[in-house]
């Protein structure tokens, strides 16, 4: 991460000898505001892959990527351990990535969703494979009836080879709104897949039952569908080819809402993400009113407090799928977020424990003592077992949690305001650093490499430190940079440091990056 490239030794930007990082750029938007659906994965071997937006032509791995002409569609790149150009493919039509991530050998898996009636996704061995949402016929014309889910699995050359869609639909198949699968969340793990989204609608390949807001029409007095009640829910597929679709989980409303009945209420999971531990899944959540969990051998309903007029419980709620009774809730106090509230968690296992982080709004339900009138970014390291929360640390800035990475013995938790760095064991901050750039997605694959994604103005930048599982990541503070040379983010010698991305050479041959 730009923030913390602030903070490593030794990882550098280019491909000197003996330097054990590297930082390349790309271009592909004409409007930084465009920029989004970034996401990386990095293999076993160190190669790392990137996701983004682009509605332009640019040039990658010295070949031409052809302007999707007008529209914003999305690409994925490969970079070599090296930071080496390898290949770019394209997913034209209107649609975005929201997960990757690779195995040993560099198989990629993609999740994402489309948008377009079609989207076609194109290899480096130039074949087309196609997302086709489902149409429908609404006041004469054709539309799209809902935005469906896609995984992909693309070989280490870049060969779309098995391509998976989840759509969903309204009542009785009509279009009735806005229908959706949205994933936010993809992991291997055993040779399956692991794929959690949120949804509105009904996903009949699942079995997952849409919720909906209901009304009666008074000239014909038959029930009318709005369906904007979001749930959430997880699924697996076999990596070997995408198949074998099953459902873990679902979380939704316990029931519609109807305009006509005040005590029918429009509540949904706000927050939703999961870690697997073998075969084993556990969910987190955030969720408000009366929510139930649905698996495929049981249901646990929900009920958190509303005292009305927007003042409501929004709790955190951990569980394990395999026997909902290791269920624990994590009670907060009823506050009313005034619609301002942008939760999100991320959660990742180590050992067994699992760091949970995320963003919360009003009563922080981990310490009932604290309370945030904004957006607040937080951290804890809970037992994967218990739930038990083994420590807290909450932001004391405003901020929205984006990224967390574990390297070594620490993690790095990154916000809008600054990357944060805490060792695992006790949750003591080693260190906290201030950021201007834009981190959007970090991972690790076994301690050993870690690749990071953020951006700077309209470039797509890519961070690729080698880790090492025992050291971590050092802080660079007390550097002297005495006699220092200044490089951009492209390799260019600076005569002193510019506003944005600069990279340090000390006299002692040291690389680090400052803004």
């Amino acid at each position: 991460m730009v923030a913390l490239v602030a903070t490593v030794t030794l990882y550098a930007e280019g491909k000197d000898e003996g330097m054990e990082g590297w930082i390349s750029t790309f271009s592909p938007v004409t409007d930084k505001a465009e920029l989004v659906g970034l996401h990386t994965a990095v293999a076993g071997d160190g190669s790392v892959y990137a996701s983004s937006t682009y509605n332009k032509s640019f040039t990658f791995a010295e070949k031409a990527v052809t302007d999707p002409e007008g529209l914003t569609s999305s690409c994925i790149v490969k970079f070599d351990k090296d930071g080496n150009e390898k290949w770019a493919i394209t997913l034209v039509g209107a649609c975005m990535v929201s997960a990757m991530t690779a195995d040993a050998e560099g198989t990629l898996y993609v999740a994402g969703f489309s948008e377009d009636a079609t989207v076609s996704v194109t290899g480096t061995d130039g074949t087309v494979k196609e997302i086709k949402n489902p149409m429908v016929e609404l006041w004469g014309e054709m539309v799209v009836a809902s935005y469906s889910a896609f995984i992909l699995k693309v070989s280490r050359d870049g060969v779309v080879e098995n391509v998976l869609q989840v759509e969903s639909a309204g009542p009785e198949g009509t279009y009735y709104g806005e229908a959706y699968v949205k994933p936010n969340k993809l992991v291997l793990s055993n040779g399956k897949l692991y794929v959690s989204c949120f949804y509105q609608g009904d996903v009949q390949k699942l079995g997952w039952e849409g919720r909906y807001i209901t009304m009666l029409d008074f000239d014909t007095f038959e029930t009318g569908y709005f369906g904007d009640i979001t749930s959430a829910g997880i699924f697996s597929v076999q990596s070997a080819d995408l198949s074998g679709l099953t459902s873990l989980a679902s979380l939704t409303a316990k029931e519609n809402a109807d305009l006509l009945d005040e005590t029918a209420i429009q509540c949904a999971p706000e927050a939703f993400s999961f870690g697997v531990k073998g075969d084993v899944v556990g969910v987190a959540f955030i969720g408000w009113g009366k929510l139930t969990l649905t698996t495929p051998t049981r249901k646990k309903n929900f009920e958190f407090k509303m005292e009305g007029e927007g003042v409501n419980e929004h709790a955190l709620v951990m569980s394990r799928l395999d026997n909902l009774d290791y269920t624990k809730v994590h009670h907060a106090t009823p506050y009313d977020n005034q619609g301002f509230a942008q939760y999100n968690l991320f959660v990742e296992r180590i050992g067994d424990n699992c760091m949970l982080g995320g963003t919360f709004f009003g009563n922080f339900p981990l310490n009932n003592e604290i309370t945030k009138s904004e957006n607040t970014s937080f951290l804890a390291s809970i037992s994967w077992s218990t739930s038990a929360v083994n420590w807290v640390q909450v932001n004391q800035a405003k901020s929205q949690a984006t990224c967390l990475v574990v390297t070594g013995e620490e993690v790095k938790a990154a916000t809008t305001d600054a990357v944060y760095t805490f060792e695992t064991t006790t949750g003591r901050m080693l260190n906290d650093d201030t950021m201007e750039l834009s981190v959007s997605d970090a991972c690790q694959f076994n301690g050993q490499y870690v690749s990071v994604i953020y951006t700077d103005e309209d470039k797509v930048c890519v961070f690729c430190p080698k880790m090492h599982t025992n050291t971590g990541v050092k802080s660079l503070k007390n550097t002297k940079i005495a006699d220092a040379k200044y490089f951009n983010a492209n390799g260019m010698e600076l005569s002193a440091p510019r506003k944005g991305l600069n990279i340090v050479k000390t006299a002692a041959g040291v690389k680090k990056v400052m803004k």
